[in-house]
């Protein structure tokens, strides 16, 4: 009431003094009031579809992502061989390296290989893409001082933002298959029998193992900011890069320089 009555209603309410346990049986009181609840109603129900506008865009980019995870969870060989495709054909210095590794690793292990490392990229993508497109989000409410509808420049820089993710997911994996050394895989895999094997003889069953193995090797890293600036190296090569985007390197290899 104090936002939608008139003045008028307000003076009527003070002259009247209706004691505060009576109820108001006054038409005119009674209609502003209820055409009050009806603004506010308004008001929040364009609140809300503007919300639902904003999240319908994010939610483009969950859908066409998960889809594209749901097809890499599979495993299936056509959908690798795919995004291995698209990979060589942005980066073609690789070609000669991926037909290597896949002649050393044979095709079981090399689509196994493959199919995680692809996994792995689009989820670090993913949660970047998400922290992007909130602070997108918040700067183009700003842009409706230049005669520009906010949700249309929110939509635009979405689809930006999501062809970026798509090349940079292609840029990583680059990046990350010349580091795939056959000799790492064995060792993973010799580690983890013996790991098996342990648990076994200790009487705690395969399960025990598989439950006290961490899900990929602990690397003790120090304390930096995730916008911090940082440059890491791999067999003489250096890249600068902020801390949140170099995390996957340092887990495929790549040391703090």
């Amino acid at each position: 009431m104090r936002v939608f009555a008139s003045d008028v209603v307000k003076k009527m309410m003070g002259r009247l003094g209706i004691p505060e346990d009576e109820a108001i049986e006054n038409s005119i009181i009674t209609r502003s009031l209820e055409s009050a609840q009806t603004r506010i109603e308004g008001f929040h129900f364009d609140s809300r579809k503007q919300v639902l506008a904003y999240d319908d865009i994010l939610n483009r980019h969950r859908q066409a992502l998960y889809g594209q995870r749901r097809h890499i969870l599979a495993g299936e060989q056509g959908v690798i061989d795919e995004i291995i495709a698209q990979v060589t054909e942005a980066h073609p210095e690789i070609s000669e390296t991926v037909a290597q590794r896949k002649s050393e690793m044979g095709d079981t292990l090399w689509y196994d290989i493959m199919r995680r490392v692809a996994l792995q990229t689009y989820d670090h993508l993913w949660v970047e893409h998400l922290e992007v497109m909130q602070y997108a989000r918040s700067n183009v409410s700003l842009r409706a001082y230049g005669q520009q509808d906010p949700l249309v420049e929110y939509r635009k820089e979405g689809q930006r933002l999501y062809a970026e993710l798509q090349r940079t997911a292609l840029d990583r994996l680059a990046a990350t298959i010349p580091t795939i050394r056959i000799e790492r895989v064995v060792q993973e895999e010799e580690k983890q029998k013996e790991a098996i094997r342990l648990a076994k003889e200790a009487g705690g069953g395969e399960e025990a193992a598989v439950a006290d193995k961490p899900d990929k090797p602990i690397h003790a890293k120090p304390e930096f900011a995730r916008n911090e600036t940082i440059t890491i190296t791999s067999n003489g090569e250096e890249r600068t890069m902020k801390y949140k985007k170099a995390i996957p390197f340092l887990e495929e290899g790549w040391k703090l320089k």
